[in-house]
């Protein structure tokens, strides 16, 4: 997991059981650690997805 402060929010890259890396946009007064497994709950209001790129 890595992260990047972004004023109030913080912005995490996760990678999930699969490999998939995802990114995730957290309030900073969570503060999960690194290399841990967490649960993550979707509210699909706020998912924003794109495209897979072409390799």
């Amino acid at each position: 997991m890595r992260e990047a402060f972004r004023g109030t929010n913080i912005l995490y890259t996760l990678k999930l059981a699969s490999g998939t890396r995802v990114l995730s946009l957290v309030p900073s007064h969570h503060s999960p650690r690194a290399r841990r497994r967490i649960g993550i709950r979707l509210e699909i209001d706020h998912v924003v997805a794109f495209p897979a790129e072409a390799e």
